[in-house]
């Protein structure tokens, strides 16, 4: 016996293998020829029968297909020995497919891996400048057929982060810039999670920054035309008319969205589920953004509903370069994000671009 949805364009067609009983929504099938049950299921799965329901379908929320026209219905009648081959052959191929599936999804499996591997060594904290110049150029040369989907990009745009904030996407020019001016460090030495450039320094996030508690604001002092923005742990969520603070600042997610970080440009409120932390002079407010995005905050919350502690986040350690090279920096990730944006939206031919922009990223590392 077969069973048949009426509704097969919904693919609901079965062979029942041992006696029951079927709802109302299934049309068991009987066949006065002789017929196999795997052909008979074959066939009632074919896309012109598909198309064929679709069309006559009865109903506008659940269309159904009605007796009579269920058996006016053409039928590819074939000899039972030729239903028993079609049906060996199809059993044949689909079991090849699967096959091939299961090789497509392994050489997938296998690519992600390599190209995640790959960009891990470029962010080998203490790889000295020629085994990075190796990884490099191995990298350059790898993962135009490595990366086949643009989803893979989210580990390229780490791994930008991660060389940016450790001197290694623009070139160094130490005869020319000074090393940023910084609070002295409480901390014995200098090191740090990675060798840094020579005209770089280092320091714990609670001796440079200060992550501010936000304010709650009630929905009587937020205007929808205000001029002030009002960010929440995940961005603007209204606007206002007078600002918690009036320097640019970067937002960091304390509840809810721990971790996540937005930029303001301007004056600006941040309600009590997120820190604001006000620019020092020795920073740009986009480096400081890119050095907090490389140090993934969001990999400290803690809780049932998940909160950054700002014990935490101050131990957290970040090098800082002269001011001029943090600006080349922030435009450099902001071109190389640009174009990662266009792969992504299909806006850039992503074939043709993943050489250049491997090269264009890691050419004054080389």
């Amino acid at each position: 016996m077969r069973g048949s949805s009426e509704r097969p364009y919904l693919n609901k067609v079965l062979v029942a293998d041992s006696a029951g009983y079927s709802t109302t929504e299934i049309v068991a099938i009987r066949p006065i020829a002789a017929l196999n049950p795997e052909y008979c299921a074959l066939a009632l799965r074919r896309p012109d029968f598909v198309e064929y329901v679709t069309r006559l379908g009865q109903g506008t929320k659940m269309p159904r297909l009605r007796k009579n026209d269920a058996l006016n219905a053409p039928f590819p009648l074939a000899p039972l020995a030729e239903q028993d081959r079609i049906v060996a052959k199809v059993d044949e191929m689909m079991t090849l497919c699967d096959r091939l599936q299961e090789a497509r999804m392994a050489r997938k499996l296998a690519r992600t891996q390599l190209a995640k591997t790959t960009l891990a060594r470029l962010s080998e904290p203490n790889a000295n400048t020629a085994t990075f110049r190796s990884h490099a150029r191995f990298a350059i040369e790898s993962l135009p057929a490595l990366t086949t989907r643009a989803d893979q990009l989210k580990h390229l745009r780490q791994t930008i982060l991660n060389l940016a904030v450790r001197g290694k996407l623009v070139a160094q020019r130490p005869d020319r810039e000074k090393p940023a001016s910084l609070p002295r460090s409480n901390l014995q030495g200098e090191g740090g999670d990675f060798s840094r450039p020579v005209n770089w320094c280092s320091r714990n996030l609670g001796e440079i920054l200060d992550f501010r508690y936000g304010k709650g604001l009630t929905a009587n002092q937020r205007k929808r035309d205000g001029p002030v923005p009002v960010y929440g742990s995940n961005g603007i969520v209204g606007y206002t008319t007078e600002p918690l603070t009036k320097q640019s600042c970067v937002i960091v997610g304390r509840k809810g969205s721990a971790g996540a970080l937005n930029i303001c440009n301007g004056p600006s409120w941040t309600t009590d589920v997120a820190y604001y932390i006000e620019v020092p002079d020795f920073l740009s407010l986009r480096f400081l953004y890119i050095s907090l995005s490389a140090l993934n905050l969001d990999y400290l919350a803690k809780g049932v509903k998940p909160g950054l502690s700002r014990s935490d986040a101050y131990s957290k350690r970040m090098s800082i370069p002269p001011l001029s090279e943090q600006h080349r920096i922030a435009a450099k990730v902001d071109r190389l994000m640009a174009l990662c944006d266009g792969i992504e939206a299909g806006l850039i031919n992503i074939n043709s671009s993943r050489a250049s922009f491997l090269e264009s990223a890691l050419l004054a590392t080389l």
